[in-house]
């Protein structure tokens, strides 16, 4: 499966997209924890786009197809209001501390 992520890479204050390809979402997310305090997760889906061609291997096997900046987490809500694709994509994204408590 392909994972949507949104994370603060670094804790530098600038949300990136993330899509991760993994089988075990919860082992993904905790990985991701240890490079940043603040991943989010927002959808997942079955194929890859014809621009996910990304090849770098986390520890636990699974391969970030693409990393794109997203925008600046100061002020957020003013920014994202003026492009509605990303404001629905901050609303529907969960805590990654949330979906590995639940294990979905």
């Amino acid at each position: 499966m392909i994972h949507q992520i949104l994370m603060d890479l670094n804790n530098a204050g600038d949300y990136y997209r993330i899509l991760v390809e993994s089988d075990n979402l919860p082992g993904t997310l905790s990985e991701l924890l240890k490079y940043s305090n603040d991943v989010l997760y927002v959808d997942s889906k079955d194929e890859l786009g014809k621009k996910d061609k990304g090849i770098r291997v986390l520890p636990d096997g699974s391969i970030i197809r693409r990393c794109q900046f997203f925008g600046s987490k100061i002020g957020y809500q003013m920014r994202f209001q003026t492009s509605e694709y990303k404001l629905n994509t901050i609303k529907k994204a969960r805590s990654a501390k949330e979906v590995i408590a639940c294990g979905c």
